[in-house]
């Protein structure tokens, strides 16, 4: 039989044992995914160039980036960006030899080692803290002190491919892949202006990144994200970008979005550089003016348009409508019939033209002068049509042509 003292031994043992047991299962584990990272290193510090080993290399990496014991070491994420770059390398590599890879595929892959290297970045700086756990703070900048050891190869390796990003942020917009391109041209204009830039001489002019900004912006926009699109042309400019190209996508973004205010202040400085090429700034301006019945600020605006581009027609007609808004549509005639005479297929000056002659028409019918209100009737349809036929599809412009299919008795109507 056998003694309770043995039994309370063999019982001591046996959790001893077990204890030991599963301390050591988790060092072996540990040590298993550490040596796992090492020989990732090596693997890839062998590589013939390869892409296939690229991925392979990545693939072998997975479980490192997820188990308990390596996901939170920095140099764990650094070397899976690290891959991730190496394999872009070898495809741009592959491109440049003149053969077919998937370009947003690759771009794809350098987002990824982007995304990765980032984790690395934020797992590296460690905020140094006194014996009783207070934040140190640098005497000079009182910004909290920091250690790192990998940080600065990470921003290396990222800097190192700045240039890529741009390129990517193209390839990705080229295929409508708008968000991956805000974000590669967003990662392009950050890495640029990162302090570690200046450091490691990567000297990148501001009006260059206000440029991408620009781009920036456009994919924003395309994506549907009207803020983060007027965020970025109102950088760019700041940064000393400026083109008619980009307060055209910024007034599209703002008109999107609705704010008006920035709107009017984004189309006032748009009409001060580039209104003598383009119509549309002076339209929004007169447009609001119009709206808040400021007839003399919108008078003296389209005076002054007008003064640079006597033939320019879009300006005629706009004059027209001012005084149609004041006068009649009377006193508004002759300037309709003027643009329409400097430019036949502006389908705005058409309508109007023919918007006059259906309001003298409707005005003789109430009048009881039907013989004459049918002739102005017949006269007013064929510049309501062009209008309409020509793009000018509004619900204004389809009822009076509705109205003229009717009064005139035309099948057309049914068309409408």
């Amino acid at each position: 039989m056998i003694s309770l003292k043995v039994m309370h031994s063999f019982f001591n043992r046996m959790r001893f044992n077990t204890l030991l047991l599963l301390i050591l299962m988790g060092l072996f584990s540990t040590q298993a995914q550490q040596r796992l990272v090492e020989q990732v290193k090596k693997d890839i510090a062998s590589l013939k160039v390869s892409a296939d080993d690229y991925r392979r290399a990545a693939k072998k990496l997975e479980p490192a980036l997820s188990h308990d014991d390596t996901k939170n070491k920095a140099d764990t994420w650094m070397l899976a960006g690290k891959i991730k770059f190496n394999l872009y390398d070898r495809l741009m590599k592959t491109r440049a030899a003149g053969k077919e890879i998937d370009k947003t595929d690759a771009a794809t892959t350098l987002l990824e080692g982007h995304e990765m290297m980032a984790k690395a970045l934020l797992l590296d700086t460690v905020i140094l803290r006194d014996k009783d756990g207070n934040t140190m703070l640098d005497k000079r900048t009182q910004r909290p002190k920091i250690k790192t050891r990998y940080s600065g190869r990470i921003m290396k390796e990222e800097l190192a491919h700045l240039v890529d990003f741009g390129a990517a942020g193209g390839d990705f917009f080229m295929s409508e892949q708008w968000q991956k391109a805000y974000e590669a041209w967003g990662i392009y204009c950050d890495l640029a202006q990162a302090p570690a830039a200046v450091k490691q001489h990567v000297n990148v002019p501001d009006t260059v990144v206000g440029y991408y900004r620009f781009f920036q912006g456009l994919a924003a926009y395309h994506a549907g994200n009207d803020t983060d699109a007027v965020t970025c042309f109102n950088d760019a400019l700041k940064l000393g970008y400026e083109s008619k190209q980009l307060y055209d996508g910024w007034i599209d973004a703002l008109r999107a979005s609705g704010d008006k205010k920035a709107l009017w202040q984004v189309a006032n400085r748009a009409f001060t550089r580039y209104g003598a090429t383009d119509s549309q700034y002076v339209n929004i301006l007169i447009n609001d003016y119009l709206k808040e019945k400021k007839f003399d600020s919108a008078m003296a605006l389209l005076t002054r348009a007008m003064e640079l581009h006597p033939h320019d027609a879009q300006y005629v007609d706009l004059m027209g409508q001012l005084i149609e808004a004041q006068r009649g549509h009377a006193a508004a005639e002759p300037y309709y019939r003027r643009a329409l005479e400097l430019d036949p297929d502006n389908v705005n000056a058409s309508f109007h033209v023919g918007n006059v002659l259906y309001t003298r028409a409707m005005m003789l019918d109430r009048q009881k002068s039907a013989d004459k209100a049918t002739e102005l009737y017949r006269q007013a349809l064929p510049f309501v049509e062009k209008a309409y036929e020509h793009g000018l599809k509004t619900d204004t412009v389809r009822q009076v042509l509705s109205r003229l299919y009717y009064v005139l008795g035309s099948a057309k109507i049914d068309d409408l």
